[in-house]
């Protein structure tokens, strides 16, 4: 998350930003797809299409 310059993001944004980072991140870590919702509000239905994006190659590569 160093690598983002999320100051240049509204309040709004970020927030949504971080709390898909986190989720990712807790992912990662090995929790369920019920605990990561709980932690952060981001919907069990959401967090594929969230790995699935981050784990994309973006077209500037």
């Amino acid at each position: 998350m160093a690598d983002m310059t999320l100051t240049e993001l509204n309040a709004t944004v970020r927030d949504r930003v971080r709390r898909h980072v986190g989720a990712i991140e807790r992912y990662a870590s090995g929790e369920t797809a019920a605990s990561i919702e709980n932690a952060t509000g981001v919907n069990r239905r959401q967090l594929h299409p969230l790995l699935d994006r981050a784990l994309s190659l973006h077209a500037d590569g």
